[in-house]
C-alpha cells in the first residue's frame, strides 16, 4: 500500500560517488541551516517569551522531519530497520507540519486581522491534520496520503486568499506571510511537475521543495522581526502618549493647586483684613493696634524719624447712649469715623478704634 519511487538512471561508480557527494553537501548544508534557524529562534523565544517564536520553532521542527523522511535521512539515520515506521513517517510529518503551519500563521495573523472566522478556521485545520498524524498511525498510508495531500491542497488555497487579502493593511506581516508561502508553493509545483517529467530534471528542481522552504522560514523569520519592531514602535508610541498625557494631568494639576493656593491665600488675606477691621465703623480695630503698634515703633526706632499717635475720644458719648440709645450711639460712631476718613491721611497712617468712643 505504499509508493516507492526507484531511479532508472545507470550510474558509473565514480559518477555515482560523485552525484551522491553532491546530495550529501547539499542536503547537509539545506539541514543545517534549518537547524541553525531552529536554534536561533528558539534562543530568541526563550529571550523574549513571545509565543509566535515558540509556535514558530515547532514548525521549523516539523518541515525538518518532513524533509528527511522525505529524503530517506529519516530512515537512514533514525529508525534504522523500523520499516513499519518509515511507511507512516511520510503522512504523519506531512500532517504535522501542517498543523503546525495553520497553528502559526493562524495566531500570527490574528494580530493584522480582526477576522474571527479566519481564526477558527486555522484552528480548525490544525487540530484535522493532527488527528490524521493520529490516524496515519493506525490507518493503511495509501489512504492517509491522499486524504493529507487534498486536505493540505485545500488549506494551501485558504492560506494564499487570505494573507493576499490582507495585503492592503499597513502592515507588512501579511505580506511576507504571502510571499514565503508563495514560494514554498512554487516548489511543490515545480517538485510535482518534475516528479511527472512534464519539466526537465536540474538541480532547482530536484530540491524545489528545500529551496521553497527555506525561503519560506527566511520569510516567516522577517515577518517575525518585523511584527517585533512593530510592538515595539506601537509600545514606545504608547510610552510617549502615556508621558505626554501624564505631563499634561501635572501640568493641569499644577495650575488647579496654584489657582487653589491664590485663592486660599486671598482668603487668608481678606480673613486677616476682617480679622483687624472694627464691623461697626469700618475702621482698624484694637488688635491690629496691639500688633502693628511694635513694627511701627521698630521702625521709627530705626530709621529716627518721629511717631505721632493721637487719641480722639468723642465728648459725652455715654449720655447720648443713655439719653437716645445704643442704636443712635452705633450712627455717631459711624458718622465720626466716616468723618475721620474723609480727612486727608498718609498711606501709612491708620484710623483705629481704640475703645468704645476712642
Amino acid at each position: 500500500n505504499s509508493l516507492t519511487q526507484l531511479p532508472l538512471t545507470l550510474w558509473t561508480h565514480e559518477a555515482l560517488l560523485e552525484k551522491t557527494h553532491k546530495e550529501q553537501l547539499v542536503q547537509g548544508s539545506y539541514f543545517g541551516l534549518m537547524l541553525t534557524l531552529l536554534v536561533i529562534n528558539l534562543l530568541i523565544y526563550l529571550y523574549i517569551r513571545d509565543n509566535n517564536y515558540l509556535r514558530y520553532v515547532l514548525l521549523i521542527f516539523t518541515i525538518i522531519l518532513f524533509q528527511a523522511s522525505i529524503s530517506g535521512y529519516f530512515f537512514q539515520f533514525v529508525l534504522g530497520n523500523a520499516v513499519w515506521w518509515n511507511e507512516k513517517a511520510l503522512a504523519m510529518f506531512v500532517a504535522l507540519a501542517m498543523a503546525s503551519l495553520l497553528l502559526f500563521i493562524g495566531k500570527f495573523l490574528k494580530t493584522a486581522s480582526s477576522s474571527k472566522k479566519s481564526t477558527i478556521v486555522y484552528r480548525y485545520g490544525s487540530i484535522r491534520f493532527l488527528m490524521l498524524a493520529a490516524l496515519s498511525l493506525l490507518l493503511p498510508y495509501f489512504y492517509m496520503i491522499q486524504i493529507i495531500t487534498y486536505l493540505t491542497l485545500a488549506f494551501a488555497l485558504f492560506i494564499f486568499i487570505h494573507s493576499l487579502s490582507l495585503w492592503k493593511i499597513k502592515s507588512y506581516t501579511p505580506k511576507f506571510i504571502f510571499l514565503s508561502w508563495i514560494a514554498q508553493l512554487s516548489g511543490v509545483v515545480i517538485y510535482l511537475l518534475h516528479m511527472r517529467n512534464i519539466i526537465p530534471i536540474n538541480f532547482l528542481t530536484d530540491y524545489s521543495i528545500q529551496i521553497g522552504s527555506i525561503v519560506l522560514v527566511i520569510g516567516f523569520s522577517v515577518a517575525l522581526i518585523e511584527h517585533i519592531k512593530r510592538l515595539n514602535d506601537e509600545n514606545n508610541r504608547l510610552q510617549l502618549e502615556s508621558h505626554h498625557v501624564l505631563e499634561q494631568q501635572v501640568a493641569d494639576r499644577t495650575a488647579e493647586l496654584n489657582s487653589a493656593l491664590n485663592t486660599v491665600s486671598r482668603l487668608n488675606h481678606i480673613l486677616e483684613e476682617q480679622a483687624h477691621i472694627d464691623e461697626l465703623t469700618g475702621a482698624k480695630n484694637r488688635r491690629f493696634f496691639n500688633t502693628h503698634i511694635k513694627q511701627v515703633v521698630s521702625d521709627s526706632t530705626k530709621e529716627q524719624v518721629p511717631l505721632s499717635l493721637v487719641i480722639i475720644d468723642i465728648d459725652h458719648f455715654k449720655q447720648v447712649n443713655d439719653q437716645y440709645g445704643h442704636l443712635v450711639g452705633d450712627q455717631v460712631l459711624e458718622l465720626v469715623s466716616l468723618i475721620l476718613h474723609n480727612c486727608g491721611r498718609r498711606v501709612s497712617d491708620h484710623l483705629i478704634r481704640y475703645g468704645g468712643e476712642e
